[in-house]
């Protein structure tokens, strides 16, 4: 799946390269993915579940 990802993502920034009107937007996709990561993994590591609790 890893492999899929890293694909999809050079596939992605090369056709934003190549066919793109503004030559900064793979930067955009590159910068509003890893906002979208983080903010994915800062709401899920927020939990109180028991089994984060300490003993």
């Amino acid at each position: 799946m890893a492999i899929g990802a890293m694909f999809l993502g050079a596939l992605v920034g090369a056709l934003a390269v190549l066919h793109g009107n503004h030559p900064a937007l793979p930067l955009l996709l590159a910068a509003l993915l890893l906002a979208a990561v983080t903010a994915a993994a800062f709401a899920l590591t927020r939990s109180d579940r028991a089994w984060v609790r300490p003993l």
